[in-house]
């Protein structure tokens, strides 16, 4: 009777500025059911590949980055691929922000959403967040 095994894809937590390249996406593999001291390299076949629903368009916020691209080869076992629960938001977009002006304390973030215009967030952090304003960018199609 073939043993249940379990592979989860765990995804590296990664971080990407709106508007920028995507950060590189990685994990690692685990396995929950080997027996007789097999390895998961053992048992599987092919490479580990990681992806996310997310572009480089997308607006600030938490994205999934997904494993796959193992198949079992032995016998021995009934395989289960699963992702573990942190892939879910695994990716962080973070709004760009650029500032201008003399004392680089005219700030905005980069964003798709359109957050109404300026916030004066109470808070001093010397110059470059004073007056944080919240600007609307739009993309066609991407």
């Amino acid at each position: 009777t073939p043993a249940p095994l379990t592979i989860t894809y765990t995804a590296t937590p990664a971080t990407s500025i709106y508007g920028a390249a995507l950060a590189p996406l990685a994990g690692s593999e685990s396995a929950a059911g080997l027996v007789n001291g097999q390895t998961l390299a053992q048992v599987t076949s092919g490479t580990a590949t990681w992806s996310t629903t997310a572009t480089s368009a997308s607006v600030a916020g938490s994205y999934p980055i997904t494993g796959s691209g193992l198949t079992g080869i032995s016998h021995n076992y009934t395989y289960g691929f699963i992702q573990a629960p942190g892939n879910a938001t695994a990716l962080t977009i973070t709004p760009q922000i650029s500032c201008t002006g003399d004392d680089g304390d005219d700030c905005h973030h980069g964003n798709d959403h359109d957050h109404g215009g300026d916030h004066d967030h109470g808070h001093d952090h010397h110059g470059a967040l004073d007056d944080l304003e919240l600007s609307a960018h739009t993309h066609d199609g991407d």
